[in-house]
């Protein structure tokens, strides 16, 4: 989150009436907390509801068709993105590919990572009134959907996307001003979406205004067929540069590191958002970043795939299983997300990863 400094002069939010003017855009959602960490989202919802839990109409008003694995993918990714040929779907490295259930034991899941810059009236450097409907009906092209800065417009942005599984928007945690942002939407079903705050940030009213939000991650186990699970990340790390910054961001590495290392001991996981990591700024940033990947044994399908922009901050990062193996086939930055006059719909790119997956047993032969 970028809150510049000049919209926190005495006229905005230093002054008492503009504090009062953001609980009202944001719902308030801190007048009555929920207890720490605590999530909104009870589960996914049925195939076909919307964030209330009633079928989605389409733009006419209609009830929405039941989607298959959603929509051609043709326009978000090359032909050479499409689904694995026999070759990919071969044993390799002494594995044997082994169906769990009746369901597929091979198959790819389209991921979109997307900060959507979300933030209310006159505070986001995007223009969210005009743009997040823009966003919505692109997003279908993507199976799993993973948003950041989603702090004022969530009704917007699940307008006309179609997919089954939606999060609710978050709650402020006390003391802060606004929700986490972190909004998820899947065509394959998951389970015990739990949001859970960093617990360190740095800066209120400068120093890139990370404390304004209750800013963290957000894990669920997200289902691909029959017995084939992956635990999937969202997430927004403290922006800027300053000491500061970078001893939160450092922290949060650290508490990101501790919950995967109990959670997902041994499991398949995707970790995708916002890092705000840039390498290249300095040694801190390059030494964090290593040590996430290292220590939770992610790779970084932008590094895996060689697509010369691994200093980006936005990532999608993944580690497979003894049982599940993933892989990153594709990487690019979907330009669709752009407006009639061929502006971007937000502050940041969005960034489409084609990932394989297939089940695997040890020590197959």
């Amino acid at each position: 989150m970028r809150l510049r400094s000049y919209m926190l002069s005495a006229r905005t939010l230093l002054h008492p009436l503009a504090l009062m003017a953001v609980f009202a855009l944001v719902g308030c959602d801190s007048c009555d907390p929920p207890p720490p960490n605590a999530d909104a989202d009870v589960g996914p919802r049925e195939a076909g509801a919307d964030l209330d839990g009633e079928p989605a109409p389409d733009q006419d008003g209609q009830p929405a068709p039941d989607l298959d694995g959603g929509e051609d993918l043709s326009d978000a990714f090359d032909a050479s993105d499409g689904p694995l040929d026999d070759a990919d779907s071969a044993p390799s490295d002494g594995l044997d590919i082994t169906p769990l259930g009746d369901g597929p034991s091979a198959g790819t899941l389209t991921v979109l990572s997307y900060n959507v810059a979300g933030l209310p009236f006159g505070l986001s450097q995007s223009d969210p009134l005009k743009n997040t409907p823009l966003i919505s009906p692109l997003l279908n092209a993507y199976a799993l959907v993973l948003m950041q800065e989603d702090f004022a417009f969530t009704t917007q942005l699940s307008s006309k996307a179609l997919h089954p599984y939606k999060t609710k928007p978050g709650t402020a945690a006390p003391g802060t001003f606004m929700n986490d942002g972190l909004t998820r939407f899947a065509d394959d079903a998951y389970a015990g979406h739990t949001r859970i705050k960093w617990t360190a940030c740095n800066g209120i009213f400068d120093q890139s205004n990370d404390c304004l939000a209750s800013k963290g991650f957000s894990v669920a186990v997200t289902t691909l067929g029959p017995g084939v699970e992956v635990d999937v990340y969202n997430l927004h790390m403290d922006a800027g540069n300053s000491s500061g910054d970078l001893t939160a961001r450092a922290k949060q590495v650290d508490q990101l590191l501790a919950d995967i290392t109990t959670r997902a001991a041994g499991r398949a996981i995707i970790v995708a958002g916002d890092t705000n990591i840039r390498p290249s700024k300095n040694t801190q940033n390059a030494t964090m970043l290593a040590k996430l990947l290292t220590n939770a044994g992610l790779t970084d399908a932008c590094v895996h795939l060689s697509c010369g922009d691994a200093d980006r901050i936005d990532r999608v990062m993944y580690r497979s299983s003894a049982t599940v193996q993933l892989e990153a086939k594709s990487w690019k930055i979907d330009t669709t997300f752009i407006d009639s006059a061929g502006k971007d719909l937000s502050d940041h790119e969005a960034v489409g990863v084609v990932l394989s997956w297939k089940v695997l047993t040890p020590g197959g032969g």
